[in-house]
């Protein structure tokens, strides 16, 4: 049991002391997110992108002058 909450500690340890680099290409950085991902063993990043994702919701309208073209827009989206 100590043996695995040592290389637990040791894991997180290490990855707490990695430099994040942040790609500039949104295709890069989607592979970024995924390597972290799949290489995290705590849990925390799943849990921080979740919560980086509910932050980011916006609410917000769309409105245009043209009636038919505003109708397509909304369609799907929630009132």
């Amino acid at each position: 049991m100590a043996g695995e909450t040592n290389l637990f500690l040791n894991n997180v340890l290490s990855m707490l002391l990695k430099r994040i680099l942040v790609p500039s290409d949104y295709h890069e950085q989607v592979r970024a997110v995924k390597t972290m991902q799949k290489d995290d063993l705590t849990g925390l990043v799943d849990s921080l992108t979740d919560f980086a994702v509910d932050c980011a919701t916006v609410d917000f309208r769309i409105e245009t002058d043209n009636a038919k073209f505003t109708k397509i827009l909304k369609t799907g989206q929630k009132e």
